[in-house]
């Protein structure tokens, strides 16, 4: 019997569509108001836009979030660092 690994290669490269699933630290609930979570919505989805993403799908939640994005163009070499952004200060 084969074990799958945890967390599988990430290959980020060509332009292309791109699922991506993320989690607050220990799955806490920091976004459980309604607020909270326009709040994170409209960071990540404003973040993708500014950096030539195209939202194809989303669901978003006080503790994870699942995304369906068209890279730009130039590829996908830039959404680490994009997803790797500190948290906004209203979300402490």
């Amino acid at each position: 019997m084969n074990s799958w690994p945890h967390a599988p290669p990430h290959y980020l490269g060509a332009a292309g569509v791109y699922m991506v699933t993320a989690a607050t630290l220990h799955k806490v609930h920091h976004f459980h108001s309604d607020q909270r979570l326009n709040l994170l919505q409209d960071l990540i989805l404003g973040e993708l836009e500014e950096q030539g993403w195209g939202l194809e799908a989303w669901s978003i939640f006080a503790n994870h979030y699942h995304l369906i994005a068209r890279s730009p163009e130039d590829g996908a070499g830039k959404l680490g660092r994009l997803l790797g952004k500190g948290a906004h200060p209203q979300c402490a």
